[in-house]
């Protein structure tokens, strides 16, 4: 199985080098932001600012959370439930998707297919494969993270907090993963990419926009919901039946996904 993980990986390459770039300028441009805003009358003016965010604002990034300004705290609003929470974890379910669906669509599944594996350790290896995708953007985020909001704002990050929200992050993600390799293994071929980075964004928001409504019992069907972002950085605290909840939806979502595709007629 591993020759099978090698192989997958080596499709990701081009991925993984356009999330280093994409991550490296996205936290470039939220260090020198934020260096901007303690320069003289910036952060009293920032301040005022997130007093007059609409309440969908406020809930949309923050989870209602009363902000205080630190640099913490701005990085993570500007940056890690944006492009961490959001966009990467919907584009995570859909390259898992993909990574099933794609076989059939490029005609390359008879690449693996014709080999000596069995379907449920062709399934594990794009699992596999996957997850160390998410493993190595996640390393890369942490790492850029440090490195560059120390060197462009000057900035001591509480770095156990930021490695913290990395670690926890990834257990996030790999829910995604499994949840895309579910959608992958049971919808029509031509729309379970979308669908699936569809689902990962309407879940954000029924987390989100919910709260403190009649429906925020909804918000739990979210794997956000189980990823206090904002807790974690302003408490330093991991709620860990939270944790035990995403791995158990990873693997339940991951049996039922073996489940389907061994089940599944793939036509080359």
């Amino acid at each position: 199985m591993i020759s099978l993980v090698l192989y997958e990986l080596k499709l990701k390459r081009r991925i993984m080098l356009g999330w280093l770039v994409v991550i490296a300028l996205y936290i470039g441009l939220v260090a020198w932001a934020e260096r901007a805003l303690e320069e003289g009358e910036m952060q009293r003016l920032y301040e005022e600012l997130v007093k007059q965010y609409p309440e969908e604002f406020i809930k949309l990034f923050a989870k209602g959370i009363p902000l205080v300004f630190t640099s913490e705290v701005f990085y993570t609003i500007e940056y890690f439930v944006f492009m961490y929470v959001i966009v990467l974890a919907a584009y995570i379910a859909y390259v898992s998707a993909g990574s099933i669906v794609d076989d059939v669509l490029d005609k390359t599944g008879f690449i693996v297919l014709t080999t000596p594996q069995t379907r449920t350790r062709i399934l594990l290896s794009k699992f596999l494969s996957n997850t160390i995708l998410a493993v190595v953007i996640t390393l890369l985020s942490l790492i850029l993270t440090v490195t560059l909001v120390n060197v462009v704002a000057g900035r001591q990050f509480n770095v156990e907090r930021i490695a913290l929200l990395h670690v926890t992050g990834l257990v996030y993600l790999t829910t995604y993963i499994a949840l895309g390799s579910l959608l992958g293994s049971i919808l029509p071929l031509t729309i379970a990419k979308p669908v699936s980075a569809t689902i990962a964004l309407v879940a954000y928001l029924l987390d989100t926009m919910t709260l403190g409504t009649s429906l925020e019992i909804l918000g739990y069907l979210s794997p956000s919901r189980y990823f206090p972002v904002l807790d974690m950085v302003v408490e330093g605290e991991v709620r860990v039946a939270y944790i035990i909840l995403l791995v158990a939806t990873t693997i339940a979502a991951l049996a039922l996904a073996l489940v389907a595709y061994n089940r599944r007629d793939l036509y080359l």
